[in-house]
């Protein structure tokens, strides 16, 4: 997996809606041999992106939820229970969405004929209980009319989604896990310990209570596979990346991939079979054809029959694609929560983190097992604690703070200090609590200086990401870092990670730095293209062309810009205090009535 991120995305075009400089652009992508449209379909917002054959983002367009869309009375993109347990989003909201947005295209004389592929990626977890009525209401949509006026409450068992917010089914989850032999063993099955927000205890739920719904449910699709059916205008498989955010995949190498029995029986109330027949066929070759667009979007919308699709993926997995992640190479994203994804050929499942499938896999062979994989890891309180120490250390200000952080080392110094922060639960570790301050390996009320606040909630977070890339990456390391988000723009912050991950830091620039999820999609769907038209060679013989190689066959432009280079003495002084941290997160564990899992 060896390209760069650095290597390829040009910097977008990106006027306002409505622009002069519209007609200009799409002058030119009329000139442009091929064109490839990807879809991001999240919490808040429908998006589009349109990229080159030289990978240049040409064109993008967005639909949001609460802006645009007000008669459904989402709050970002979403209702919320009184409780706030239960988040759903209205399926008629996502359709609405698609018309719009295709709507816009269409009155700024977008080319659509000129598209030769498409892919999409939707919000992971979620998923879409369809009757028997959607496949008859999709062969007989007539072009004339909009999508959302033809597919009626008729077509859902349900007429709303789960978000990936939820938290109601916690019953469920310990349902399942009790069920299957404990947390760790969920993970090592599936690549994830039971979530609240995954799919398998979502069905349960609405097995349990909600009977009549789960009976005249014909097809329980991921949010993505269900964008997917719309364009195909027909039953469609499911995508195996996303799909390994269920729960109800057997990704272990030690396993023949497919739907795991044991846990379909347990989530489907004793009927496995049933539960198989209503989720259907998974697709694991990532690139692979899976159809062309349906009539409706050839004559509504002026696509070429020829206009090819391949499985769409969930959020996550399309955003690791926009940076062609090489091996050991990772994405941080630094925001109100840290996010970090991974490419390792290591499956080490940990409770407290994820591991799909990769979101370009070619398997061998139909029942191979999966040799390529994505790491995932979320950290709750990342920007939410960093901006409690700014406000209680450093005056409210980054200024302060950053020059607090980058002149103190306090876990390197003597006595060495160590500080936590976790003001909500923490999912890394799991159900960590509380603001904990260590001296000399000893808790202590507070640091020995208010001033070393700043450097030691930046040690403590980035000792932790080190330590979780070196579970996923067993005898390895993280070459490369790609850090996004807002707190990726903070110096001071970069140069400490980079010191403490012992890696480079790079901030992306082109789309793949505000649009990465669409954009990764709209890199599938070339790279299904280059695969459906031309045979290659990959390493001298025979094989299906790589999404890493259909990358480095475009013209190179600049990706990305080096911010950080890791200082080697303090990198190696990280390494050696490791220990000692996580020797103390254990005890912060403890402390929170929480046993390390």
């Amino acid at each position: 997996m060896g390209y760069k991120m650095m290597d390829f995305l040009s910097p977008v075009h990106h006027p306002e809606r409505y622009s002069p400089l519209l007609e200009h652009t799409f002058t030119g992508v009329r000139q442009a041999d091929n064109l490839f449209l990807g879809l991001d379909l999240s919490t808040q917002s429908l998006k589009v992106s349109v990229i080159s054959d030289s990978l240049e983002t040409l064109w993008e367009e967005s639909v949001n939820f609460d802006r645009d869309l007000p008669e459904f009375g989402t709050k970002s993109g979403v209702h919320t229970s009184p409780s706030g347990r239960s988040v759903r989003q209205p399926i008629p909201l996502l359709l609405h969405a698609l018309d719009l947005i295709f709507t816009r295209l269409q009155s700024l004389s977008f080319p659509f004929s000129r598209v030769k592929s498409i892919s999409g990626a939707a919000q992971q977890h979620a998923v879409v209980f369809q009757t028997p009525a959607l496949c008859s209401a999709l062969a007989a949509l007539d072009p004339s009319r909009p999508l959302a006026e033809q597919l009626g409450e008729e077509c859902f068992a349900m007429g709303s989604c789960h978000n990936w917010q939820d938290s109601s089914t916690t019953l469920e989850c310990r349902e399942l896990e009790d069920a299957v032999g404990g947390t760790e063993e969920m993970a090592r099955r599936t690549g994830s310990r039971v979530h609240e927000r995954f799919s398998a205890s979502q069905i349960m739920k609405v097995r349990k209570e909600q009977p009549e719904v789960y009976a005249a449910t014909s097809r329980i699709s991921l949010l993505s596979t269900f964008l997917l059916i719309l364009f195909l205008c027909a039953p469609a498989p499911a995508d195996e990346s996303d799909t390994s955010g269920m729960n109800l995949w057997s990704l272990s190498p030690d396993s023949p991939p497919g739907w795991d029995e044991e846990i379909l029986d347990v989530v489907s109330g004793g009927d496995a079979v049933g539960l198989a027949a209503k989720l259907g066929e998974v697709e694991r070759d990532a690139g692979k054809v899976v159809g062309t667009v349906g009539e409706w979007w050839r004559v509504r919308w002026g696509f070429d029959p020829s206009c090819i699709l391949c499985p769409f993926t969930g959020d996550n997995p399309a955003t690791f694609l926009a940076f062609s992640l090489a091996q050991s190479e990772a994405i941080v994203s630094l925001g109100t929560s840290d996010t970090i994804l991974v490419s390792t050929s290591a499956y080490a499942p940990r409770a407290e983190g994820h591991v799909f499938a990769h979101p370009a896999h070619i398997p061998a062979s139909p029942d191979a097992p999966t040799q390529e994989w994505m790491g995932m890891m979320c950290h709750k309180n990342g920007g939410l604690s960093r901006e409690f120490v700014r406000d209680t250390y450093a005056s409210s200000s980054w200024p302060t703070f950053n020059e607090l952080a980058l002149e103190h080392t306090p876990a390197l110094s003597s006595p060495s200090s160590f500080s936590f922060h976790f003001l909500k639960p923490e999912i890394v570790p799991f159900g960590a609590t509380g603001v904990h301050t260590f001296v000399s390996s000893l808790p202590t009320p507070t640091l020995p200086s208010p001033e070393l606040y700043p450097s030691s909630i930046l040690e403590s977070q980035f000792l932790s990401f080190r330590a979780r890339c070196a579970a996923l990456l067993p005898g390895d390391n993280v070459k490369n870092i790609y850090a996004v988000g807002g707190a990726a723009k903070n110096d001071a912050l970069v140069k400490r990670l980079a010191s403490v991950m012992d890696a480079p830091v790079w901030t992306p620039s082109g789309a793949a730095s505000h649009s990465a999820c669409s954009v990764g999609a709209a890199l599938k769907a070339r790279w299904a293209y280059l695969r459906h038209v031309s045979t290659w060679t990959s390493g001298g013989t025979a094989a299906p062309l790589t999404f890493e190689e259909s990358v480095a066959q475009a013209p190179s432009a600049k990706r990305a810009t080096l911010v950080a280079s890791p200082d080697p003495k303090a990198a190696s002084a990280y390494g050696h205090v490791l220990p000692e941290y996580l020797r103390l997160e254990d005890e912060v564990l403890a402390a929170s009535s929480i046993v390390p899992a």
